[in-house]
């Protein structure tokens, strides 16, 4: 099986729920749709997510799925 990449987009999302115990966190993009991130695929920003916090996603289009590859933070406020 090949899980070559077709694409990849951008989506604005707005952190959901943080777990930081299991490494998960949720967010919502602009059209309602649900998204995870990990720990690991958000990195260092991770420690920074918590509900209400925006955040830039890349999205990976592959012929069968999508996930998120990448995460940014849009507003950050220490």
């Amino acid at each position: 099986m090949n899980a070559q990449l077709d694409r990849q987009s951008k989506v604005l999302a707005t952190t959901t729920e943080v777990m930081p115990a299991m490494g998960l966190a949720y967010l919502e993009d602009q059209v309602g749709r649900g998204w995870t991130v990990t720990r690991q695929n958000a990195g260092a920003v991770f420690e920074h997510l918590r509900p209400g916090l925006a955040c830039e996603l890349t999205i990976s289009h592959h012929r069968r799925c999508q996930f998120v590859s990448h995460c940014a933070l849009v507003s950050h406020d220490d």
